[in-house]
């Protein structure tokens, strides 16, 4: 036997007004609040780099490592970045600056054309077992294993602290 027609339905959602202001308020804050979220993943990155993978000989390289945050016009993009008044803000994992410039790159790259001469055909000791060459770009491949998770973690805790927004989830 065939189903009836189906009737026309209808609803009335009362506060939409209210609701969109809560979204709008959500949406508005959105860019900070992952900005935030991806400068807590530099941090842990440049702590982990630091603590596992940064050879140290005098502690000049490992002491050079700072997370930094540049507003760029937002013709200029690089790194992790978001759109903010009009600027473009990024978020870098740096080693190096000052006498620590003239070994930063060739330690991380080596064995490449950076290295010095003094460095060709010869096994390079490194201070610790793990440390060396790749110094950054290690832990950063381990974070990406479940960025995004921890990531919207983040930013849903923050969203549920905006007053008075409507936010959809598990507690």
């Amino acid at each position: 036997m065939a189903n009836p027609p189906l009737g026309k339905m209808g609803m009335t959602l009362s506060g939409s007004e209210a609701m969109m202001a809560r979204i709008e308020k959500v949406i508005s804050r959105m860019p900070l609040i992952g900005h935030e979220s991806i400068l807590v993943e530099a941090v842990s990155i440049l702590a982990v780099a630091k603590e596992k993978f940064v050879p140290v000989e005098t502690g000049d390289l490992k002491d050079s490592g700072k997370v930094v945050q540049i507003d760029r016009p937002p013709t200029v993009v690089l790194g992790l970045s978001g759109k903010f008044s009009g600027v473009t803000r990024s978020i870098s994992i740096e080693f190096g600056g000052g006498r620590v410039d003239e070994y930063a790159i060739p330690v991380h790259e080596h064995p490449s054309a950076h290295s010095p001469p003094s460095w060709s055909g010869k096994t390079i000791r490194w201070s610790k077992p793990g440390t060396g060459p790749k110094y950054l770009e290690r832990p950063i491949k381990q974070a990406q294993r479940g960025i995004a998770g921890r990531m919207a973690a983040r930013m849903s805790v923050a969203m549920k602290s905006i007053p008075g927004a409507f936010v959809v989830g598990s507690a």
